[in-house]
């Protein structure tokens, strides 16, 4: 039996299926969690992607190098990650496209409105 200093007696360990002899940590009981750190990469493609669209709206250049981020994670964590990490990844890669292509947009928008307002084309 399991006894502590003053002799009181505990009984069985409920935690370690009556086995006193294990350390018991809050950690060993998680049952059923993937431990493999697949779906990682494709969280950190969704939040790339999304900072990619609201960086894009704010400066292109970040908003192209988050979004191509993006799209690279998205890309390898469809092929490691789990159900639930594939559509992650999926949702990242489509954050990704679509904030490479609101970069793109402003981009050329800032340019011919740069040039527009500088030379003035139609005068």
């Amino acid at each position: 039996m399991d006894e502590n200093q003053n002799g009181v007696d505990y009984g069985m360990d409920p935690v370690n299926n009556g086995n006193v002899n294990q350390q018991s940590t809050p950690y060993n009981d998680v049952v059923g969690q993937s431990t493999s750190g697949s779906n990682g990469l494709a969280i950190a493609s969704l939040v790339c992607g999304i900072l990619s669209i609201i960086g894009g709206c704010c400066f292109a250049c970040i908003g192209y190098v988050l979004s191509i981020l993006a799209i690279i994670l998205g890309c390898f964590g469809k092929g490691k990650a789990d159900k639930t990490g594939k559509k992650l990844a999926t949702a990242g890669l489509i954050c990704g496209i679509v904030g490479f292509v609101l970069s793109v947009i402003l981009s050329v928008l800032g340019f011919l409105g740069y040039y527009t307002v500088n030379y003035n084309f139609g005068a």
